[in-house]
């Protein structure tokens, strides 16, 4: 299960100048009784301060930049890598931040674990948004001392489709596959080339059935079809990057979806 864990203050405050703006033994031992035994996954900002792997922990970075780290941490570069990683686990994998860590993994945390801290934080730099914890419902509450309070939410019925969705796409949500498709598709020349290229080639695809009423629309049909693809693999060339479906047939529908957020 991926599980999101965080304490929150009275504003949403979770960080300031890049550390915990406060400092509960409570909340403390509440963590390390929840993630010991299983795999922790940080940005690199979270990972920075704390400086060595949390004991009895699987600890996880995602990170695209070539920061240090101990043989013993992973280093991922995205979602979808923690996503292969979990499946090959037998434990819960939590994510504990920072903010931009969350909000990558909020299409597929399941459940939130949240220590709400009795504090408004001045000078704060780094929040949740108010409503990271809409479509949860809450299962379970549990007082700590020194006045935190810690909350357990699941993803309630009407957060289910996108979980279903994730499942049928390889345990990810399509934005998930889009943000994997947009890596590849950063060069300008070769995004124009998409958004020109994979119209036409969906057109030539939606004109097939017109061939029983016109046969001489085969032409027209062709035409969209071949110089679609051209253009696809022109726009690679100079992303200097092969196609994505070359290795998942799955990025044909992940293209369309990507044209359409792009158009629309």
């Amino acid at each position: 299960m991926i599980i999101g864990i965080v304490a929150i203050s009275k504003n949403y405050a979770i960080g300031k100048d890049g550390k915990l703006p406060w400092h509960y033994s409570a909340d403390l031992r509440f963590f390390k009784e929840m993630t010991t035994g299983k795999t922790i996954v940080m940005g690199a900002n979270t990972w920075r301060p704390i400086g060595k792997p949390l004991p009895n922990r699987l600890n996880v970075v995602l990170t695209r930049s070539d920061i240090e780290t101990p043989t013993e941490v992973k280093k991922l570069r995205s979602v979808n890598e923690v996503l292969e990683l979990s499946r090959t686990l037998t434990n819960d994998v939590f994510i504990i931040g920072g903010a931009k860590v969350f909000e990558s993994f909020a299409d597929v945390i399941e459940k939130w674990i949240v220590t709400y801290i009795p504090e408004t934080i001045d000078g704060a730099d780094t929040f949740m948004p108010e409503n990271f914890l809409g479509g949860f419902t809450v299962t379970d509450t549990k007082d700590l001392s020194d006045g935190l309070q810690v909350k357990t939410l699941v993803r309630n019925r009407s957060g289910v489709k996108s979980l279903q969705e994730a499942s049928m796409m390889g345990g990810r949500t399509w934005d998930i596959w889009i943000d994997e498709y947009s890596e590849t598709h950063q060069n300008t020349v070769n995004e124009a080339m998409h958004i020109l290229g994979i119209p036409m080639i969906a057109a030539s695809i939606v004109l097939l059935p017109t061939l029983f009423i016109e046969f001489a629309m085969w032409r027209i049909i062709v035409e969209l079809f071949v110089i679609g693809w051209a253009l696809q693999f022109i726009g690679h060339f100079f992303e200097g990057k092969p196609p994505e479906f070359l290795k998942d047939r799955r990025f044909l529908l992940v293209g369309l979806r990507w044209w359409f957020k792009k158009v629309f």
